[in-house]
């Protein structure tokens, strides 16, 4: 299923249209293409362009409790014009993510419900709460811990996949890169044992805030 969306996707993207669309049109463009997966997955969930209080900054969120994802229309002017499109298809990728994680290997499954910010920032997915923690750690390790976190790889490359098949190239590069972990305080082979680690705490947090 995962397959097949993704190549519905791509034969749905026409990045010369894209290109010379105005803001609206992109807005319906997105549309579309949301409509896709809704209809593929039978999702339950919403497409928004605006942000809510304290991350008017971010170019997209998906969110985790109820699968509805936002796209941070307010940015399209300032950014290359592949940018609103490649944040739209990482947030979606969250939203299926986190509906249907039967389709997902379990540490993304796992990833779904306990995430972890550049600012060691840790959530925990609890039915239709959230509970936030603030782990001990430096930004720079956890700016890695994020970026190779397993839906944030899985995210990134699924927007990735489906702008390159597309005919993106350029800018796109660029962004991908950005986003990429770089490794500097474990390595790659490491990651999963790190994002597992960081997974316990935010669970042992948890309780502790509970209790």
């Amino acid at each position: 299923m995962l397959h097949t969306l993704e190549q519905e996707i791509i034969g749905h993207l026409r990045l010369d249209e894209w290109q010379t669309a105005d803001h609206d049109q992109k807005k319906s463009i997105m549309q579309g293409l949301f409509q896709l997966a809704k209809d593929a997955f039978q999702l339950d969930i919403q497409l928004l362009f605006s942000m809510p209080f304290g991350f008017e900054a971010a170019y997209g969120l998906a969110d985790p409790v109820t699968g509805d994802i936002r796209v941070n229309e307010a940015k399209w002017p300032a950014c290359d014009p592949i940018e609103p499109l490649y944040y739209f298809l990482h947030e979606l990728r969250h939203a299926i993510q986190s509906s249907r994680p039967e389709l997902f290997p379990r540490e993304i499954e796992i990833n779904s419900r306990y995430m972890i910010q550049f600012d060691g920032i840790g959530y925990k997915v609890d039915g239709d709460d959230v509970i936030t923690v603030k782990l001990e750690g430096s930004r720079g390790y956890f700016t890695d811990l994020y970026l190779a976190s397993p839906s944030e790889r899985d995210a990134n490359l699924f927007a990735y996949r489906c702008l390159k098949a597309a005919g993106a190239s350029g800018r796109l590069e660029q962004i991908h890169a950005m986003w990429t972990p770089k490794f500097h305080y474990f390595t790659e082979e490491n990651a999963p044992d790190e994002f597992m680690k960081t997974v316990s705490e935010i669970e042992r947090l948890s309780n502790e805030k509970r209790a």
